[in-house]
């Protein structure tokens, strides 16, 4: 039981024939039973952390990663690390379930199918990388930590995705009002109306908008300015029919 404890806080590592038990394979001494126990070779100090992996993935969710470098600040570091992954856990699979049903601005999808597919794919790769981090709720089983710092780094670029998709759906909230609205009006507005040109043109930069990856605030704003200039425009002239 003592040994069992110690092994379970990663002061120690209980070696067996053919196997050793510490904090990442507790579960190995389930299965022996008490005179088993009892049969092991020697008992040995645990392994480092593997420090740059470690640290690469307190980069990667935006934990201090000199809380890596001191061992009695590892609860915290471990304890923050754990948070942030699962609020990305969230996020992500918020964000997969809209790719399977994109939204449209005025006919056109905010992510077009192949884009969509491709995202799901890069986020279901990040789902099962942040799902692995949650066996690490010991910081003695950090030990063990199977990924390396590249493979730790590379996720930095499905979270940029993930970030790109959440300022994509708030586009679509701050331009749906607008949108719908000026939808309302072609309806209204006579086919052959000098207005619909101004309408078009404004589908035409959301268009283009749309075609690009990550748009840019500035991008964003000109296209939204377009749409106003066609609702006020819309007004005037319906005014005058």
């Amino acid at each position: 039981v003592v040994l069992g404890s110690l092994a379970y806080h990663g002061d120690v590592v209980i070696s067996y024939p053919g196997e050793k038990v510490d904090a990442g394979n507790l579960g190995l001494l389930t299965r022996r039973s008490p005179t088993e126990l009892g049969r092991f070779k020697h008992i040995e100090r645990p392994r480092d952390i593997p420090i740059p992996a470690i640290m690469a993935l307190c980069r990667l969710v935006g934990v201090n990663e000199n809380l890596v470098k001191k061992k009695e600040l590892h609860k915290d570091m471990l304890r923050a690390t754990l948070e942030r992954c699962s609020g990305l856990i969230d996020r992500t699979v918020k964000r997969i379930q809209w790719l399977k049903n994109v939204p449209e601005l005025w006919g056109m999808d905010m992510v077009d199918d192949a884009r969509a597919k491709k995202h799901q794919e890069a986020l279901g790769k990040l789902k099962d990388f942040l799902e692995g981090i949650q066996a690490y709720d010991n910081p003695a089983k950090l030990v063990n930590f199977r990924y390396s710092e590249d493979e730790v780094s590379a996720q930095q670029s499905r979270i940029t995705i993930l970030d790109m998709l959440d300022r994509r759906e708030k586009l679509f909230s701050e331009f749906q009002s607008l949108v719908s609205y000026i939808n309302q009006a072609e309806v209204l507005m006579p086919d052959n109306h000098p207005w619909r040109t101004s309408a078009q043109d404004a589908k035409g930069e959301l268009a283009k908008l749309l075609a690009e990856d990550d748009p840019s605030q500035e991008s964003a704003r000109s296209v939204e300015r377009a749409l106003k200039i066609a609702r006020g425009e819309y007004v005037n002239a319906y005014i005058d029919l």
